[in-house]
C-alpha cells in the first residue's frame, strides 16, 4: 500500500512504523498491511467521518485496500447513496491492519491480543485525522473500542455504531429491511456531522 506523503508527515511516520509490522502473527502471514484509505481528500486534522471495521478480508489482503470485497461494496454503495457525499471527508480503516484467518484460510474475527497489538496504530490514526464522527462497524469493533475511547475521546466528537456491512451481505443487501436500517444509520452519521458544524 503506497502513499504519496511528505517526509516527516505524521502519516509517513505511521506508514513507516506499520507497513511491515510483525507485532503479532497476523503480520507474518499478511500479503499487505491494510492501514487505511482516505476518501474525498481527508487530511490530518480534517476528517468528517472515520469508519472502523474488524480487519481485512481476502480481497483486501491481496490488493492492500480496506473494504473492497463483498462487504466493502455494500459500504461503498451505501456511501454513494448519501446526498452530497463528495463534500464529506472520510477515512476507512479496521481494528487490525492484517487479515485474521483460520488455518483453513477463512476470515475470522481478530483475537484480542492481535487487536491490542494493533491498537497503537488505530489510536494514532484517530489522533492524526481527528474525525468529527467515529463509527464502529459491527459488534467486535464496538466492543473493542468501547473500552478505549477514553484514550482518544478528545480527538473526536461523536461515536456511532452500525451493522458490519458483511451482515447486510448475508441478510439481503442494502434494499432489505436490515439494509435500509444500515443506510439510515450511515446517513445519520453525516447528518449529525453537519449538526456539529452548525453548532460550532
Amino acid at each position: 500500500m503506497k502513499f504519496k506523503i511528505a517526509k516527516n508527515d505524521p502519516l509517513k511516520i505511521l506508514y513507516d512504523n506499520w507497513h511491515d509490522c510483525t507485532r503479532c502473527p497476523l503480520g507474518e502471514r499478511a500479503r499487505n498491511h491494510v492501514l487505511y484509505e482516505v476518501m474525498n481528500n481527508a487530511n490530518p486534522g480534517d476528517c468528517d467521518v472515520m469508519f472502523v471495521g474488524e480487519g481485512p478480508g481476502e480481497s483486501e489482503d491481496v490488493l492492500g485496500r480496506p473494504f473492497i470485497g463483498k462487504a466493502g461494496k455494500v459500504l461503498r454503495e451505501g456511501l454513494n447513496r448519501i446526498s452530497d457525499i463528495d463534500g464529506y471527508k472520510i477515512v476507512i480503516t479496521n481494528i487490525v491492519a492484517c487479515r485474521p484467518q483460520t488455518e483453513e484460510g477463512k476470515n475470522r474475527e481478530p483475537f484480542l491480543p492481535e487487536s491490542e497489538a494493533c491498537w497503537p496504530r488505530l489510536k494514532n490514526l484517530i489522533e492524526i485525522f481527528k474525525p468529527i464522527c467515529l463509527v464502529a462497524l459491527g459488534k467486535f469493533p464496538d466492543s473493542f473500542l468501547s473500552y478505549r475511547l477514553r484514550e482518544v475521546d478528545k480527538h473526536f466528537e461523536l461515536y456511532k455504531t452500525c451493522y458490519h456491512p458483511s451482515y447486510i451481505v448475508r441478510n439481503g443487501g442494502l434494499d432489505s429491511q436490515k439494509g435500509q436500517w444500515f443506510q439510515y444509520r450511515i446517513q445519520e452519521c453525516f447528518d449529525d456531522t453537519i449538526y456539529i458544524y452548525q453548532k460550532n
